[in-house]
C-alpha cells in the first residue's frame, strides 16, 4: 500500500483525496502533489517517504527528484538533499529549483565554484531573486561557508508556498537556450528532460536508485 494510504492521513481534505487516488492507482504520478500537500502541513517525513516510493516506480523522474531534494533540505538532511539534487541536474542541468537549493548547500560546504555556478542558473531565470543575489555576494566571505546559511529558502513565506521553491518575486522567464548556454550540458541530457519519464539511466540515476532502495529497506525493517 502506498505510504499515503487513507488510514494515515492528516486532517486535510486535499491530502485525503490525493492519497485515495494514489492508493487506487499506485502507478499514478499523483504522488508528487500528495507529497507537496504533506510538506505544506509540515509532515516532512511522510512527504519524503511518498516521494521515495514514487521514484521507485518512476526512476529518473526529475520533478519528483527535485521535490524530494527540497524536502530533505527542509528536514536539514543536507547530504541527502545534495545527492538527489545532483542526480536531478545530471539529467536536467537547467533545473532552476534544484540549483536554488544546491547553491546554498555548496556555499555551506565551501564549494564556492559550484555555488556560483548554481547561482548563475537561478539568476539567469530570475534576476530578481534577492536571496540568491545575496548569497552570490557573500560567497567570497568566510560566513558563506558557515552552516548557518543552510536554512529553508522560503523562511517568512506562507507555509503553503514553502515547498514549491518558487523562483522569487517578479519571476521573469528566459529561454532554455539562454540558460543552457551558461551551464555545460552532460552528453546524456536532452531538451525537455525535465518533464520526461524516459530519462537516460546514467551512473548518478543508478546510484540514486540504489540509495533510495537502501533507505526504504531500513525503514521497513525498523
Amino acid at each position: 500500500m502506498p505510504a499515503g494510504s487513507p488510514s494515515d492521513l492528516p486532517l486535510s481534505p486535499k491530502a485525503q483525496q490525493l492519497a485515495k487516488e494514489w492508493a487506487q492507482n499506485p502507478q499514478s504520478k499523483v504522488f508528487v502533489p500528495l507529497a507537496e500537500e504533506y510538506a505544506k502541513l509540515g509532515m516532512l517525513q511522510r512527504a519524503a517517504m511518498v516521494l521515495e516510493e514514487g521514484i521507485g516506480t518512476y526512476p529518473g523522474y526529475v520533478i519528483a527528484m527535485v521535490a524530494l531534494g527540497a524536502v530533505y533540505f527542509e528536514m536539514k538532511e543536507f547530504e541527502s538533499a545534495k545527492e538527489v539534487l545532483e542526480a536531478a541536474i545530471e539529467s536536467s542541468p537547467e533545473n532552476m529549483k534544484a540549483h536554488r537549493v544546491l547553491a546554498q548547500i555548496y556555499a555551506a560546504d565551501g564549494n564556492t565554484e559550484a555555488a556560483r555556478r548554481s547561482c548563475t542558473v537561478v539568476l539567469m531565470t530570475n534576476p530578481f531573486d534577492d536571496e540568491i543575489k545575496h548569497l552570490e555576494r557573500t560567497l567570497g566571505n568566510a560566513e558563506a561557508a558557515s552552516p548557518a546559511i543552510l536554512s529553508p529558502p522560503q523562511r517568512g513565506r506562507r507555509k503553503e508556498d514553502r515547498f514549491a521553491l518558487p523562483a522569487g518575486p517578479k519571476a521573469r522567464t528566459v529561454s532554455d537556450r539562454q540558460v543552457l548556454a551558461s551551464v555545460p550540458t552532460p552528453p546524456a541530457s536532452r531538451p525537455g528532460a525535465t518533464d520526461s519519464l524516459a530519462l537516460p539511466r546514467g551512473k548518478p540515476i543508478a546510484r540514486l536508485e540504489q540509495w533510495l532502495a537502501r533507505i526504504q529497506a531500513v525503514r521497513r525493517t525498523g
